[in-house]
Parts: structure tokens; sequence; C-alpha cells
């Protein structure tokens, strides 16, 4: 049986996500082409085509990229290294000379036992609302790859979502996978920033507070969940991405002889260009987990 706090999540987030699909423009969604729309061609990406780029994602309210950004993707990843290839840093739809569509394509490494696949990861599918229906070919593109041992797609667009399983994309194996989590540590903050995220009004949103912590705290004391006592045996610290190390090396060799599953590409180098993003005013810490000295996780 799932906790209060379990239902109350869900119904939040139930509410969340209705309202920003009502708030999508008929625009937004809409995939049908135009009568009047210029014919687009289909072709792989350049560097040059940066800014027009940017500029597709600005018009539809996609995060912005820098150009040092391409280079860390697309001439400093370790998977080109490793692999020796390089494939396409992705495609454009390109009509009357202006950048109508793109979808970027990131190259990754992977392991599976004692094997090295080659991976590649779609990135910013973009298309303007009278090339959307022709927009379908920049995923037949990047499913066309050869040389491929795993293609990935992840979005939060459910639009997106449903591109990839029309090319034969499976899901990830795990039931509830798109399930969202929340620690909480703190109700009544958590239970404000709630409120704030559906958009409320002053007076509900007060009242909602105070009902939502309650919720929470009571269900917490009720199943007993707070912090339990640590192991002395252990220490914890944090460092930055700079800061990755070779015994990430040992422990990440450690970790591939514990049988065969799925990985991403965890040595040190792979991580310090994961987390190392030009121009991110985010802050990225590494938790380290160390018994007698030695990294354990």
């Amino acid at each position: 049986m799932s906790s209060l706090q379990e239902k109350i999540t869900a119904a939040i987030l139930t509410q969340i996500r209705s309202r920003r699909s009502s708030s999508s423009s008929p625009e937004q969604v809409s995939s049908q082409p135009s009568n009047t729309a210029a014919p687009a061609e289909l072709r792989e990406a350049l560097f040059s085509d940066f800014y027009a780029v940017a500029e597709l994602k600005n018009r539809w309210g996609l995060a912005a990229d820098s150009i040092e950004n391409w280079e860390r993707l697309w001439r400093r990843n370790p998977a080109l290294v490793q692999n020796g290839v390089q494939p396409p840093i992705g495609w454009v739809l390109e009509a009357n000379g202006a950048i109508v569509g793109y979808l970027g394509n990131i190259p990754l490494q992977c392991r599976y036992g004692d094997r090295t696949l080659t991976a590649v990861a779609a990135h910013g599918f973009v298309v303007d609302a009278p090339y959307r229906a022709v927009g379908l070919s920049l995923a037949a593109a990047f499913f066309r790859q050869k040389s491929v041992d795993l293609y990935l797609s992840t979005s939060a667009i459910e639009g997106v979502g449903k591109i990839a399983v029309a090319f034969k994309s499976a899901p990830v194996p795990q039931a509830d996978y798109d399930t969202v989590l929340f620690w909480v540590l703190q109700p009544y903050p958590f239970a404000q920033a709630l409120m704030k995220k559906l958009n409320l009004g002053p007076t509900l949103s007060r009242v909602g507070s105070i009902v939502a912590s309650v919720a929470v705290g009571t269900d917490r004391i009720l199943r007993r969940r707070w912090p339990k006592p640590v192991s002395t045996a252990y220490t914890i610290s944090e460092i930055g991405p700079n800061d990755i190390g070779e015994d990430f090396q040992a422990l990440w060799d450690d970790k591939l002889k514990e049988g065969s599953r799925l990985l991403g590409d965890r040595t040190p180098a792979a991580l310090r260009w994961h987390f190392e993003i030009p121009g991110d005013r985010g802050r990225a810490r590494v938790i380290c987990c160390r018994k007698n000295e030695e990294l354990v996780g």
C-alpha cells in the first residue's frame, strides 16, 4: 500500500503536469505541415550552424547553449578518442537558407560485461511548427546510423517519447522508472515550494502548505522515517569534478567485475567531462564514501 506522502506527491504532480499541458498553445503541439511553408531539406549539422540552432531553440523555449559546450560535446568528448570514430554532430532541416529543425547526436560509451558498446544520445530535438511532420526525418537519420550498438533517447516531452517508440525503441525495463521521488527533509518548505508550482494564489497556498506539511510530517513519524545511526567505519567527503582522481578508476574497475549489466562509462575522464559544462551557473559536487581511506562509493 502506498504511503500518504506518495499519494499527496502523485496528486500534486498530476496537477502540475495537467497545467503544463493546458498551457501549451495549439501551435506548439501541432504536427500538421503548412501548405505555404517552403520545402525543407535534411542535412548533417555543422559547427557553423550553432547560432541558427540557438535561435531556433530560443523560439521554442529550450535552454540556451554555448559554442564552448558544442566544443565539449563534439570535439573534447572522451568517447570520440576511445571509439576512434567521428559520428555526425546532428542533423538540421533547412528551408530557404534558414534552420527550421534540429536534432543533436552525442556520442557516448557504455559497457556490458567485457564488451565496450558504442552509444549515441539524441539531444535538443526541436522543429518549427510548419515542419513538424517532416521533422520525423531527423529522428530517422538518428536511428539510421551505422556502427552504433545502443541508441539513447530521453525526453520530458510525451510527443518526443512517442516518436522514439515509433522507431521501435524499447522503454527502460523498470516499471517505476517515470515515478518521481522526493526526499523530504523539511516538510513545510517542501510544501511551500509545491504550492508555488501549483500557482494557487496566496490564501490557498498558505492553507495548502500547512495541510501538506502536516500530512507529510505525520506520515514520516508513523513510518519511522528518520535518519539512522551511521557506521563509523565510513567517512564522507565532498569534492568538485576537477578533483576526480585515479581512485575513481579503481572503483570503476571493481564495478565492472560484479557481473554483466549495462553501465554508462564512469572512468575519471568521462566523469570530469560530463560535469565540467562551460558557462554552467550550477555547482556540481561529488559525494565520496571511503572505508579505511579506500573509495567504495
